[in-house]
């Protein structure tokens, strides 16, 4: 060997960083393909995800301001676009999210190697996902690695879990990539009922590259910052409204869709501007109205004694509204095709723990999955700590739906009930705050 090849082994290669630039847009497409039911007489089909990272501003920590946009299953006319915000630094890390980021798909800005590190992970917490990374070759002017993920979430639903980017050094982002579906070798995994037949390899695409000039990306600084506004209010009178009267809340609400309507005719960019224009047509569609009934329903069950029931957990252990009388209760609904559900027990397990030497308090989970299976899957992947009732939706005999479901406003939902029997209040739907906020409704019955 030469002493040139020798000392090019012994010289350490840089890492990759990203290197990007106020202005750039990337587009990504990422092709699903699914290899159909042979007994069901379906074909082989595919799907494609639209994928957009735009670059805003450099920050003065070094981070850069971008905003990534996608869109799964293109092909379908009602396809909508989702957005999110974040600071990324040059090695991969993401500060400032506006939403939490989530276990499934490909990362198109996933995290990079330290120094020379041959092997890196990523935890992403609302899912407790594991992102294990491995360095496959750094030459030519070419980075390859792969990602492994797993996590409870994606085992539930039987979804891909292994990745390989291609990511360039020169031009400082990732331009393609392949996925695969997970093989589960567990002889004790149930596979999802309702999952689909999505075998077969992702394909990761960058199809073009653009850079905008300064006075572009001063508009869309502007409009993404309104974007993300009119989402915090949309967010905050959703919530708030619910509690209020019926008159008020549809006040609110109304008052939020005035703003988004207001904002329509400024937003220009594409995604942005269908994000804004589906969210105009779902509060005439429904959201109001929507908002307005909840608030409705909730006055009608807040300070009212909750329905009589009686249930047995998973391991035989008999439950009842009459049982639990002299405790704080909270019930969460939930089933295994239920996404959000699942995202929400890593904090249901935390209340669990919050409230573990409180005698006082009584965390019950309500499945209604009609195969138990099903469910005792679910509470053995996500490792619930709480019991979970082996609930049924209708009574013996009876075609009605069971009184305790009234109270149910979608799933995931969370009722807090005083040791009265009375409901002191209703968590509805998914929040990043949902441990505090219903620790705060608990504390607040428990007087401290």
């Amino acid at each position: 060997m030469s002493l040139l090849m020798l000392l090019t082994l012994l010289v350490p290669v840089d890492p990759p960083r990203y290197r990007l630039e106020p202005g750039l847009e990337l587009h990504y497409t990422i092709v699903y393909p699914s290899s159909g039911d042979a007994a069901k007489k379906q074909p082989a089909t595919k799907s494609t995800a639209l994928w957009q990272i735009l670059v805003l501003n450099q920050n003065a920590d070094g981070s850069y301001r971008v905003v990534v946009f996608n869109q799964y299953g293109s092909e379908n006319k009602n396809a909508r676009w989702d957005a999110r915000r974040l600071d990324l630094f040059p090695d991969g890390k993401a500060v400032n999210e506006s939403e939490p980021d989530n276990s499934f798909g490909a990362m198109l800005l996933p995290p990079l190697p330290q120094g020379n590190d041959k092997e890196w992970s990523k935890t992403i917490e609302r899912e407790q996902a594991r992102c294990q990374f491995s360095l496959i070759s750094n030459e030519n002017g070419v980075v390859k690695f792969k990602e492994v993920r797993t996590s409870p979430v994606l085992a539930i639903y039987d979804v891909e879990g292994n990745y390989e980017y291609t990511f360039d050094p020169a031009q400082g982002f990732i331009t393609g990539g392949t996925g695969a579906r997970k093989k589960y070798d567990d002889p004790e995994h149930l596979p999802y009922k309702h999952s689909g037949s999505s075998d077969g390899t992702q394909l990761i695409e960058l199809v073009s590259k653009k850079t905008h000039p300064a006075e572009w990306v001063a508009a869309r600084m502007k409009e993404t910052d309104t974007y993300f506004a009119l989402k915090e209010n949309l967010l905050h009178s959703y919530v708030e409204g619910r509690k209020q009267s019926p008159t008020e809340a549809t006040k609110l609400i109304t008052a939020c869709a005035n703003k988004w309507k207001e904002a329509q005719p400024l937003i220009q960019h594409p995604a942005l501007a269908s994000l804004v224009a589906m969210n105009v047509k779902d509060f005439d569609r429904y959201t109001i109205r929507g908002v307005s009934e909840d608030a409705k329903r909730r006055a009608e069950i807040i300070g009212k004694p909750v329905p009589t029931w009686e249930a047995k957990d998973f391991n035989g252990k008999a439950y009842s509204s009459e049982s639990l009388r002299g405790k704080v209760v909270i019930l969460d609904f939930w089933y295994r095709g239920c996404l959000w559900c699942v995202r929400a027990m890593p904090q249901v397990n935390q209340l669990a723990a919050d409230f573990k030497n409180n005698d006082d308090v009584v965390i019950l989970g309500v499945n209604i999955d009609e195969d138990p299976a099903d469910a005792r899957f679910v509470i053995r992947q996500a490792k619930l700590t709480y019991p979970n009732l082996e609930f049924k939706q209708k009574l013996e005999g009876d075609s009605k739906i069971h009184p305790l479901l009234h109270c149910n406003f979608g799933y995931p939902t969370l009722l807090v009930i005083d040791p009265k029997g009375n409901v002191v209040d209703i968590h509805a739907g998914y929040s990043p705050t949902l441990r505090k906020d219903v620790a705060d409704s608990v504390r607040k019955v428990l007087g401290k």
